[in-house]
């Protein structure tokens, strides 16, 4: 969606020539640079934050092995989820001229572009390739139906000449043997056509190809190892602020981060209201991630576990406390090949039970 001062919004979609432009104008401007890994700033990132923009050329073919289409998709990854960006979205950066250092969880995570193409495959191309198939076989059927009934009313002709030669009065063998060439041939013709557009009809993803990663920084306070620490700066100071709100109510806590290896949750809490098997989690995004055994542990105890999430623990925290999280709020992206499960600050606010200021 596109808009300029004082006029009406524009909508543009795959497919137009307006948006084709634009994805066109951003691969030509920086494809010399993506395979070496630029820098950009983002002035509306906030401090402290980074992450990758992986650039993914996805292709579509059909069954004969001929390309049906292709599309570029990005990707934007850091230490713990992948979302799906703009494929024009460098077109909004700006590029570093120098002295931004990459933290080393970025350069770490560019080594391996396969978990953000199988996500992107997952995720992205999936849905991509569903609307291709639905057009293609709209496409191929406007082909199909005019050939295939060129093909039977020639088969048709063909059988009455080859019945003709055969059963009457003519006695000439090698016009008999025309004939028959001519059924052969017909018959032929129609089974290759229905094979050929059933097999154009038939599409399949290519595997993907990575047209480069750029590294994204806001344009102040760029992240430095100092930062990348601070998600156990996080983690502490959320520990720290349930374990003072639970003592505030007159319950007992006792940590136990580690203890249960199969149904993992940080603090177990007693006094009134009963017992609380407590997962803690600090956040300054709005989001959220569950590992595996965490969301095993919350369908398992159920009514007894519980989601206090402490958002920005380091500032003015407030907290959000939700009562059996496994049957009250479904993953919004499964991140790492299902080995975690994030959940965005909309759907854990929509169906917290206690939300304080701490």
């Amino acid at each position: 969606m596109l808009s300029k001062p004082g006029r009406a919004f524009n909508f543009v979609g795959l497919g137009s020539q307006f948006l084709d432009g634009l994805l066109r104008f951003v691969a030509d401007e920086w494809r010399g640079q993506l395979p070496r890994g630029p820098v950009f700033l983002d002035p509306e990132l906030p401090p402290g934050q980074a992450h990758l923009l992986w650039f993914v050329l996805a292709s579509i073919q059909d069954g004969c092995g001929d390309p049906v289409t292709s599309s570029i998709f990005a990707v934007r990854q850091t230490a713990e989820t992948m979302t799906a960006a703009h494929a024009y979205a460098l077109g909004a950066l700006i590029p570093a001229s120098g002295g931004h250092a990459v933290p080393a969880s970025l350069l770490a995570l560019s080594i391996d572009p396969k978990p953000v193409l199988n996500w992107s495959l997952a995720q992205q191309q999936l849905a991509w390739l569903g609307q291709a198939r639905s057009g293609r076989q709209d496409t191929v059927r406007m082909r199909r139906e005019p050939m295939l009934a060129d093909a039977q009313r020639a088969l048709a002709e063909a059988q009455e000449v080859c019945d003709m030669a055969i059963f009457g009065s003519s006695e000439d063998p090698e016009q008999a043997n025309k004939a028959n060439e001519r059924l052969m041939a017909a018959q032929t013709r129609l089974h290759m056509l229905k094979t050929r557009f059933l097999r154009e009809e038939t599409c399949s993803l290519v595997w993907p190809a990575v047209l480069g990663a750029a590294a994204v920084l806001p344009v102040e306070g760029a992240p430095d190892q100092d930062m990348v620490d601070m998600k156990r700066q996080i983690e502490d100071a959320a520990m720290e602020h349930v374990g003072l709100y639970e003592q505030k109510h007159l319950r007992a806590v006792k940590n136990v981060t580690g203890e249960h290896k199969q149904y993992p949750y940080d603090l177990y809490s007693t006094g009134p209201g009963g017992p609380r098997c407590i997962e803690v989690k600090g956040t300054t995004t709005g989001q959220i991630l569950l590992s595996r055994n965490e969301r095993i542990a919350a369908q398992h105890l159920r009514g007894g576990y519980y989601l206090y999430i402490v958002s920005d623990p380091l500032g003015k925290p407030s907290l959000n406390i939700v009562r059996d999280p496994a049957s009250r709020m479904q993953p919004d992206a499964e991140l790492h090949g299902d080995v975690k499960y994030a959940y965005y600050e909309s759907t854990w606010r929509a169906v917290s039970d206690e939300e304080v200021s701490l």
